[in-house]
Parts: C-alpha cells; structure tokens; sequence
C-alpha cells in the first residue's frame, strides 16, 4: 500500500476533480472495478470497458496515464485511488510544511516554468496558513498542499494547469513567517501617474466635491496611466475617486462623503509609505497583483447577502466564502425597479438571478463555477452559460477556520490596506444568547450574544430594502442560532456585528425575509457611545465635512469646532489625534491667508488617517 494513495481521502479528491466524479467512482468500486493489479509499486486498474489506469509514484492525479478519452482527472482514475486506498486505513493527516526542492519543482512544472516563476517572484508577498492543509494565499490565488510529501498534488485555484503559483507557494514556505515577500522588486516603479493622482486629489480636497466636477477627462488620463503602470491599489483608488464624483453630480445615493475621503487620504498615504521599509513597496501600490484572475472550479460557500437602495433601483451583494482559502468574495447585481416601477425589495430579490442561479441559493449554498473571474478587489464576477454554475444546499459546518472567529487585525493604517470589498465579513459560533429586543428610538433589533466567553453585539437597523429582515433576526435569535455571519467592528469598545445570516435548523438570510413586523416584548436599547467614540466620531465627522466643501472654504465656524473637537478629544485622552486636529486647524488658517496649500492638506490627511484608526478601536 503507498502511503500517498492513503491520503487521497474523498474530501482530497473532491478538491482536485469534483463530488460528481468522485461519486461515480464509488459506483465503480462498489461494482468490482477496477480490477487491481501492481507492477512493483505502481498501481494498475483494468476496467470492464477495456480502460486501463495507473498511478505512478511522484505523479499528480490529472498526469498519471489512462487510456480513457478524459482530459483530466477522470472516474478511473478515482475509482483506482479508492480501490487502492481500500486496502488500508487512510493515514491520519497532522500539521506539515511544503519543503520541496527546486529540483522537485522543474519535475513538476518542468523548467521554463519554474524559470518564469523566478522571473515574476519580485513583490509577490504571500500569506500563509498552517495545514493540514498547509496553504499559501497570493494576491490573485489559493495554493493548497493536499498530500503530505507529494508535490502533484498541489493545488491552485487559477484556471491554468500548471502554473507558477505552486513554485511561489513553495518558495514561501520555505522562508517562513506569515507574511513573505518573495524578493524585493529590483523594478524601478513609475510613479509618475501615481503622482498625477495624488495632485488629482490634492485639487478635490483644496476646492471641495462641488467645484471639482468637469475632471473626467483628467480621470481617464490618469487612469490609462495607472492602468499601463500595474499600480492596481491606486488605480482602484482612482475608480472610486470618479465613481463619487460621478454620483455627487448626478444626486445619486452611491454618493458618500465619507467615502471620499476615504479615497482623498489613499493615494497620499501610499505615496508617502514608499521606501519606508515597513510594508513593501509591491504590497502598498498592488504592482504585483493581477485586476483579474480567472479561476477554475471554484468553489464557494454562501454567507447571506445584503440588499441596499440605489437611486431608484436596488443593489444586492452576495458574500461567498471560497471553500478552500476563506477569503470572501462579493458579487455584486443592480436590479432596476419592476414593471409596476417599484423599487425590488427584500423577498422580491429571491429568485432574480446572478450566472443562472437565484440569488436565494447563491447566498445559502454550495456554488461551484467554472465561469468566474476574481478582481483584485476581490469582487467575483460570474460568466454566463447553461451547467456552468451550480449550487447545492450548504451549511457552515466545514467552513474554514481562518474565517471563523474574530480574525486577526490588519495593523496596517487606513490608506495602505488592500482595496477590498468584503472588508471584515467573518462568521462568529455562538455558545449563548443573552439577550434579543427591539430599540423602537433607533429602530433596530439589538442583541447580546456570547463567542467562547467574549460578548458581541448583534446590531441591525430597520431598512425599507428588507422590510422583513429585523423580524426574520428576533425569530432567528429567539430560536438559538448555531453561527451568525456578518460585518464584525468594534464600537463602544466591544465587538459588533451587522447579520446577513443566521445558522440554526437551516441558514436564513434576512434581506430575503417576507415582510413582517417585529414581535418582540423586550424593549432594548443600543448602549450609549463610550466618551472616546463620541469625541473621535465627531471629529472625524468634521474632517470628512472639509473634504466635502473643500478647505479653501474652510470657515471660521468650521475651524472653532474643529478647535472645540480638539479639545474634547484631548480631555478623554487621546492628546495625540487633539494634536493632529489642532494642526489642520492652524495650518488651514495660514493657508486662506497665503494660499499655500501644501501644509493643510498634508494636516488633514495625517489627522483623517489617526482618527479613522481610533475610530476602528474603540
């Protein structure tokens, strides 16, 4: 028995083909085929068909011969790994560490590949998580190590079949830590459209969102550049500087103006980092990082979704947890108002579809595309054409763990983090509820409940889009949810979590619920902010108002509250963040008289980035 062939259990085999394939060859098994026979210690199947398999050592599944017409992994050859794994118990699987040597790499994907790999290694930085199964996060894929000691069975996400990932991964593993850099870029980056954005955004904040419209020309120029330049981050950062613009001119709701200055701070700030040597410079600007990435049979698990008013129409987000990284993806459709000219609301969004799929079943099930295409952003987009998307009933139970729990913080400042959608959806176990009532003053269910001895806040406003959702919540609490999932933060100093779903008999996402009222005889009460959250909140508040109207409009009533701000902020303790904001204030009245600018926008960006960061902590 070869110890490798006993560790293709069917979770394994499932991953490198499919359950459909997977299934058909139990069928095999169970009607006596293959027969098995061994030429030393390679495993040959004949079939009653006249089809042979074998599996050589050293040789992934997809490689290993068969006479069938397949491309790929096929029934014959699973049926011989069952029949052969049959033979002894699977071996038990523990903790392990990829440490191939290169020479195993050039036999794998031979040499042109692992020299292309070489190549393209400068600022790719690596995530990676501790097995079984050992896997490497890129910034475009998943590689997964799926047998201990056998390279072809290395798994990667992307849609080629050999590709260079696998050799990235392993050279990841072999250094070590949690985040690699593979080797630093000798690339000398052109930062010139970088520049031109940041000169683009120092304009929108010195003249404000009113006076900056008639910029789309200067917009495209700089995003071509960009574009040309593989700066992904800041070329993301322009889309979304020209998306609010956009929205601020036409009177649309996408217009936010907290996200613009969110995205007036972005491209300074990474500027600013470069060649620090914190964070390196491939990760701050993406310049490693593909805008797209096909993948092939992906697979996904729903986490709920989320309906949001768009102008006239509605916006749904489906949250989907890849199966094998746990990293969440969005998916994201925009739905016109019906014939009758409604807005589509709640229940109403159930069975419109996204790649042939009802939303209801993409937001619970198990997905499985061969149609999809990941941004950097991590925005999925999913391909059209009948059988290419499928969806199974799910359930939470196997999620992967780096998606459970309270994760980890990304230390990172706002402004260099990656640019993704999904921000901190996680899915929390819950051991107990403590409480669940309504807040008529707010109205918005509020409950209490336990993760391992940690109390978390379940927070979820009323919302005319999901008129059914609060009611579906306080059914939901009120039943015993087995996990929650949902947009973790902190506030008030403990955590919260707005749901999207709920896991208890079966999983329900609230934004699909019927209307109802809520039926709650527990009147509850959102806690009052802590004095640190109310003092930075208001403060950020103000500063986001200045990127609005600009601050060359700045008026002396805006400069005494902000003053005033300053204040509180040092009287809570947070003398620090009072410092930042005190200096935008100075430096903001010195520039109205001399019309130099430079000083105040670089205070209103240091102070936005601090309190932002207080703002997430407390």
């Amino acid at each position: 028995m070869r110890p490798d062939l006993a560790l293709l259990v069917d979770d394994v085999l499932v991953d490198l083909a499919n359950k459909g394939l997977v299934k058909r060859a139990h069928k095999l098994v169970g009607k006596g085929q293959p027969t098995v026979s061994w030429d030393g210690v390679v495993p040959v199947g004949t079939f009653s068909d006249g089809v042979v398999s074998s599996l050589p050592p050293d040789t992934g599944l997809a490689d290993s011969p068969c006479s069938c017409a397949a491309n790929g992994i096929c029934r014959h050859r699973l049926a011989l790994v069952i029949a052969c794994r049959s033979e002894a118990p699977p071996a038990v699987t523990e903790a392990w560490t990829p440490t191939f040597s290169d020479a195993d790499l050039e036999s794998l994907l031979g040499a042109p590949l692992v020299a292309r790999a070489e190549r393209h290694q400068a600022g790719v930085v690596v995530e990676l998580v501790p097995g079984p199964p050992p896997t490497a996060r890129l910034p475009t894929c998943t590689v997964r190590f799926l047998v201990e000691g056998e390279l072809g069975y290395a798994s990667c996400d992307c849609d080629e079949p050999k590709c260079e990932h696998v050799a990235h991964a392993v050279w990841a593993f072999r250094r070590g830590g949690e985040r690699v850099e593979l080797a630093p870029s000798q690339a000398v980056v052109d930062t010139a459209p970088l520049d031109e954005l940041v000169g683009l955004t120092d304009d929108v904040l010195w003249t404000g969102v009113s006076r900056s419209q008639g910029q789309a020309q200067r917009l495209a120029r700089v995003e071509r550049a960009l574009e040309k330049a593989k700066l992904t981050w800041p070329l993301e950062a322009c889309e979304a500087l020209g998306e609010q613009l956009t929205a601020y001119s036409a009177r649309s709701a996408r217009y936010v103006p907290a996200a613009l200055a969110e995205v007036l701070v972005d491209p300074w700030a990474r500027r600013t980092t470069l060649g620090s040597g914190g964070t390196p410079d491939a990760a701050v600007l993406g310049s490693s990082i593909a805008r797209e990435t096909r993948l092939d049979k992906a697979r996904f698990v729903g986490l709920g979704l989320r309906v949001r008013v768009l102008d006239e129409g509605s916006l749904v987000e489906v949250f989907l947890a890849e199966s094998r990284s746990g990293s969440v993806l969005v998916l994201q459709r925009e739905l016109a108002p019906g014939a009758d000219g409604e807005r589509i609301t709640g229940a109403g969004v159930r069975l419109r579809k996204a790649g042939g799929v009802p939303f209801h079943r993409l937001a619970t099930g198990r997905i499985l595309t061969q149609v999809a295409r990941r941004r950097a952003n991590r925005a999925l987009v999913l391909g059209v054409g009948v059988g290419n998307t499928s969806a199974t009933a799910g359930n939470w139970a196997d999620l992967p763990a780096s998606l459970l729990g309270f994760g980890p913080t990304d230390v990172r400042p706002p402004g260099l983090r990656p640019r993704h959608l999904a921000g901190r959806v996680r899915v929390l176990e819950v051991d107990e509820v403590v409480s669940v009532g309504w807040d008529p003053s707010e109205q918005a269910v509020v409950a209490q409940v336990l993760v391992g001895e940690e109390p978390v806040r379940v927070v979820l406003p009323h919302s005319g889009v999901t008129p059914g959702a609060c009611a579906a919540l306080v059914e939901a609490i009120e039943a015993g949810p087995n996990r929650i999932s949902g947009h973790l933060s902190r506030a008030g100093g403990a955590w919260q979590i707005e749901p999207l779903a709920v896991e208890g008999e079966r999983i329900r996402v609230l934004a699909l619920a019927n209307p109802a009222p809520v039926r709650s005889e527990v009147v509850a009460e959102m806690p009052a902010p802590s004095p640190l959250a109310r003092a930075s909140t208001q403060a950020l508040s103000l500063l986001d108002e200045a990127a609005h109207d600009g601050l060359a409009s700045a008026s002396a009533g805006w400069s005494r509250r902000l003053e005033a701000a300053a204040t509180e902020l040092t009287r809570v303790g947070l003398a620090g963040s009072a410092a930042r904001l005190q200096a935008v204030v100075t430096t903001s009245r010195s520039a109205r008289s001399s019309g130099e600018r430079a000083e105040v926008l670089v205070a209103w960006r240091r102070a936005r980035i601090q309190l932002a960061a207080v703002v997430e902590r407390v």
